[in-house]
């Protein structure tokens, strides 16, 4: 473990160590312009202040245990490896794309906001809450949810969850309407370039099946 209580050039050089050889590292309180990690684990513990965007690589992990920004990050994130969240309250703002896992941990409250392409796995702890006040996987998300806490949609659009949703935690629709199933053919082009019809909802599991679209009161 690697051990930071200052900003500065410290920060850039820890990074170089996870672009090349993979680190394990801990900064509190961080400021940087950018962060990109390819290789290693990075923890920031402690207010952080980003003002450019993140990339996380494939096996690479990204920890935020303190607020970004004060709890409101509006660059874009892309997350191919691990994305973890620990603190408080935190607000995306900036779009979250990749193909990786978000892990949210107690008792962070993470609302995620704007048009979000991110397809990857989702974890919710015991404790902890995602709040999707925008779209997750373009309107047609098709990854896999281990909900063990709370997971809740408020977009005021239409969101489609082609994927399964595992656990034991609360389900809840604030805004908007929610389609549980897979409303089109699977083998159809990726999800940001679908378009759904009107009308009929079917469930992955049963092909040809009605299943009952749920929407907001």
């Amino acid at each position: 473990m690697i051990g930071m209580r200052k900003a500065g050039p410290w920060l850039a050089l820890v990074l170089a160590l996870c672009q090349t050889t993979g680190c394990a590292a801990l900064f509190e309180p961080s400021q940087a312009a950018e962060i990109r990690i390819e290789r290693g684990a990075l923890t920031v513990d402690g207010d952080a202040s980003i003002t450019g965007s993140i990339f996380i690589g494939q096996g690479a992990r990204l920890s935020l245990a303190g607020p970004v920004n004060g709890g409101v990050y509006a660059q874009q994130i892309v997350n191919e490896g691990t994305l973890e969240f620990s603190s408080r309250e935190q607000s995306l703002l900036g779009g979250l794309e990749g193909s990786g896992v978000l892990h949210i941990a107690a008792p962070t409250r993470l609302t995620v906001g704007a048009a979000n392409g991110f397809s990857g796995k989702i974890e919710i702890d015991r404790g902890a809450t995602l709040r999707l006040t925008g779209s997750i996987g373009c309107g047609d998300y098709r990854g896999t949810i281990v909900n063990d806490g709370t997971l809740a949609f408020a977009n005021h659009g239409r969101q489609v969850i082609a994927g399964a949703i595992q656990g034991a935690g609360d389900l809840l629709l604030e805004a908007g309407e929610l389609v549980l199933g897979n409303p089109s053919d699977p083998s159809e082009a990726h999800p940001c370039e679908w378009s759904p019809a009107a009308g009929w909802v079917y469930a992955p599991e049963m092909p040809g099946a009605a299943k009952k679209t749920i929407a907001a009161r």
